[in-house]
């Protein structure tokens, strides 16, 4: 699942764009930030998050 937040305030403004992935649980899986830096996150079986990395 991806959700896209999108910082839309108008003309004349910057136009932002956050991504964000889910995995099937709901834990995010991955988040693209306004410079195009990509986190991933991986998660146990109960959820819990084990490890991030920001892939540049």
């Amino acid at each position: 699942m991806t959700q896209v937040v999108d910082y839309n305030t108008g003309t004349g403004h910057l136009n932002l764009t956050n991504q964000f992935e889910y995995d099937t649980v709901g834990n995010t899986n991955s988040v693209t930030d306004l410079n195009t830096n990509i986190t991933t996150s991986v998660y146990d079986t109960e959820r819990r998050r084990c490890w991030t990395a920001l892939l540049t």
